[in-house]
């Protein structure tokens, strides 16, 4: 999936207006939005469950994978903003991506990380 334009590249980050000017833009509702996000996060799961491993954005990738991982990339930015505007949760989401990390780390090495405070690359 080749982007042309700087403005196909926010399109899909779901910021249509990022480029354009204030007053040719009117902004879409936040429910609206968040169905969009619903929506892209079963299309990116079902990818993910029927593939048995996460997707790539990789410009290598094959086209529905690569798809699927801007998606994702999309789905992990988009997110908090919609679901925790005032960021409120930044502690809890902090402490989610620390065990996220480590789960991956897990599923890369095949051992558990020896210490939690450890940075997983």
């Amino acid at each position: 999936m080749e982007f042309d334009s700087n403005q196909e590249i926010a399109n899909a980050y779901g910021l249509p207006y990022m480029f354009q000017e204030a007053e040719d833009y009117v902004m879409e509702e936040p429910d609206v939005s968040l169905k969009r996000i619903v929506g892209m996060n079963k299309v990116v799961s079902r990818w993910i469950e029927r593939h048995r491993r996460i997707p790539s954005s990789n410009p290598n990738a094959q086209p529905e994978e690569r798809k699927m991982g801007i998606w994702l990339k999309v789905l992990m930015f988009y997110s908090d903003v919609m679901v925790d505007p005032t960021d409120e949760n930044k502690k809890e989401r902090e402490e989610n991506e620390t065990c996220h990390k480590s789960c991956q780390f897990t599923i890369r090495s095949g051992c558990y990380p020896d210490s939690k405070d450890e940075e997983f690359n």
